[in-house]
């Protein structure tokens, strides 16, 4: 049975404790457990969620060269593994969904209503600016609140601009000679967002 109140209160979730965790098994039981559980869980739908949610898990994840065995060590905060499995549209225990508040009545369309943020176009666009100026833009046009870099991640994984390769964390682009291939991380799109976005409230 597992404790999820005591494991809310630990600080961080290893990347393996998490896959364990979010699909409602004890992430202390013997160090094979994953290959356990995958073999003798007669459920096809509860199997293929595992061994997806593990590969995703590891690709969004894992940076090159890390191998798996180092992957499942990867530590973040319980409230970043719900999030993202949320996200991601996994079927996670109760227990976790409620703590995460999620599944809050959806607000009604409001057409009318000012937005309170506008675009700020880059005066020489660089990298990735263009496009991610053009997705501000898009944005702007439907009415969406204020895009956090999440929120840029999520619509480029749906519609990656050309070239693009995209993960809940990151995303990858062509430079130049160079550096043929550029990795650019939340926080620093981030930075980015709050120097091309401007509140209007």
């Amino acid at each position: 049975m597992v404790d999820y109140g005591q494991m809310l209160q630990r600080k961080t979730w290893t990347l393996g404790a998490a896959l364990a965790l979010l699909n409602g098994y004890n992430p202390e039981s013997p160090r094979d457990w994953l290959l356990v559980i995958i073999e003798n869980n007669h459920h096809a739908a509860r199997r293929n969620q595992i061994v997806r949610m593990k590969q995703q898990l590891l690709d969004d994840f894992t940076t090159p060269g890390l191998g798996e065995a180092e992957a499942l060590t990867i530590r973040q905060a319980p409230r970043h593994w719900i999030e993202w499995a949320i996200a991601n549209n996994y079927k996670i225990p109760a227990m976790l969904l409620a703590w995460s508040g999620e599944e809050p009545a959806e607000p009604e369309a409001q057409p009318n209503q000012p937005r309170t943020w506008l675009p700020i176009e880059p005066k020489r666009p660089q990298g990735y600016g263009l496009e991610a100026y053009r997705l501000l833009q898009r944005l702007h046009a439907e009415g969406a609140p204020r895009p956090t870099a999440a929120d840029v991640l999520a619509a480029w994984r749906k519609e990656p601009p050309p070239g693009f390769t995209v993960t809940a964390r990151s995303f990858t682009y062509p430079g130049n000679g160079k550096q043929p291939l550029v990795t650019v991380y939340s926080d620093a799109l981030s930075k980015w967002l709050s120097r091309h976005i401007e509140d209007n409230n």
